[in-house]
C-alpha cells in the first residue's frame, strides 16, 4: 500500500485529510459531498473501487451518509453504529482483524462512529467476502 503525500508528511494515514472531516452542524449537502469522497478515497486505496458504488448505496441506505448515526429501531438502541451502521457487538472484532495499528495507533481502536474507521472496516470487509454483512447490497 503506497501512501499518498500527505500521508506520508503527517503520519495518519491514508484518507485521512481535513478534506474528508465532517462536523454535525456542516450542510447535509456538504457532509454527503465529503462521506463520499471519503468512500471513494478508501475504497480506491484498498482496492476495490469497483465497489465504491455499492458502498454509496449502502451508506446511504444504512446511515444517510451521517457518520454519527445509530440505529435506534432495534430492542438495542445502540446496535447499529455509524457510517455502514456496523453492528455495536461485532466492532471490536472487525477493528481488530481490518484497521491496521499503523494507521489507527490507540490500542483501543477508533470506534464505529468514526467515518474513516468504519469505512476503512467496510472496505476491507468487502475486499475479504463482500457485502454478504449488509442485506441492503
Amino acid at each position: 500500500l503506497s501512501l499518498t503525500p500527505h500521508a506520508q508528511a503527517t503520519g495518519r494515514g491514508p484518507c485521512s485529510e481535513d478534506r474528508y472531516e465532517v462536523t454535525r452542524s456542516m450542510p447535509t449537502e456538504t457532509r454527503v459531498h465529503k462521506m463520499r469522497a471519503l468512500i471513494r478515497c478508501v475504497f480506491d486505496e484498498l482496492g476495490v473501487a469497483s465497489q465504491t458504488s455499492t458502498a454509496f448505496y449502502v451508506a446511504d441506505r444504512e446511515s444517510n451518509y451521517w457518520p454519527w448515526a445509530v440505529n435506534q429501531a432495534s430492542s438495542d438502541p445502540y446496535d447499529c453504529l455509524g457510517l455502514f451502521q456496523h453492528m455495536r457487538r461485532y466492532w471490536d472484532g472487525r477493528a481488530a482483524a481490518y484497521l491496521p495499528a499503523r494507521y489507527f495507533p490507540n490500542p483501543d481502536g477508533p470506534g464505529a462512529l468514526n467515518a474513516r474507521a468504519n469505512a476503512w472496516v467496510t472496505a476491507r470487509m468487502v475486499r475479504a467476502s463482500g457485502w454478504s454483512a449488509w442485506s441492503t447490497a
